[in-house]
């Protein structure tokens, strides 16, 4: 199937894709407006970047097993969608692929996933809880920027780095655990998350950004490192933001 063919079809409620297609192109069905429910065919290997951009009233979408690979906003401002499950097989996420599916409250993410763009899941303001797997080694930047609800976040050992504005603005976020491993957290990665009560730093922890944790009044930072390393800015905290040093978990 050719690149855009059904873009701006705005009245194309339904389609059945059968298990001879083996590739979608490109924005196939960007602006499709009235799409309600889409069965992605065995064969399908790859979601291309932008295939179902716009589609604001596509409630569900199956994806097969075989899928190894979610394009660049390829669900970008599908409103209704609430939930996505992906599967096994895919190992890449594209940036902005699911930014402002505002009705979204549920996806998982599978073991074998390396690499997840940025934005990703941008302004996804009803997600509630997400589990980052061990096989992504980087939290992209913006990646969950905004989303309003998400109040439990599972960061998997093997995750190195926790980007720009990572976690910004999750104004539900209660806590967060972040695991002896990741070594850098980049700037305003966690600036106004309001509900946010205590955080722990691990000794591995070498670099903190600017602002990474600031305007989150009700925060408590307790820190394994004995005193500010060299590598964590001189504003890696607001002065609100209370920090305690030489922290050892109770075993």
């Amino acid at each position: 199937m050719g690149e855009s063919a059904f873009k701006g079809c705005i009245n194309l409620d339904e389609i059945y894709l059968p298990d001879s297609i083996t590739e979608i192109g490109r924005g196939a069905f960007i602006h499709c407006d009235s799409l309600k429910n889409i069965v992605l065919p065995d064969s399908l290997t790859e979601i291309e970047d932008y295939l179902f951009s716009q589609c604001k009233s596509l409630t569900t979408v199956q994806i097969k097993e075989g899928v190894t690979k979610i394009g660049l906003c390829a669900f970008l401002n599908c409103e209704s969608l609430s939930s996505v499950n992906v599967p096994k097989s895919v190992t890449h996420i594209g940036s902005n692929a699911f930014e402002r599916c505002v009705s979204l409250e549920e996806i998982s993410l599978p073991d074998g996933i390396t690499k997840i763009g940025g934005s990703a899941f941008k302004c996804c303001y009803k997600l509630k809880s997400i589990s980052i797997p061990k096989s992504l080694g980087k939290i992209e930047n913006y990646m969950f920027f905004h989303c309003e609800s998400l109040s439990t976040v599972e960061i998997s050992e093997g995750v190195t780095t926790i980007g720009v504005c990572a976690f910004s603005n999750c104004k539900s976020l209660l806590s967060v655990n972040i695991p002896n491993g990741v070594t850098r957290i980049e700037r305003y990665a966690f600036t106004e998350c309001d509900k946010l009560k205590r955080v722990i730093i691990p000794i591995s922890v070498t670099e903190i950004g600017d602002n990474a944790f600031s305007k989150s009044p009700s925060l408590e930072v307790y820190c394994e490192a004995e005193n500010k390393p060299d590598g964590w800015s001189d504003t890696w905290r607001y002065s609100n933001v209370t920090a305690v040093w030489g922290y050892k978990e109770e075993q």
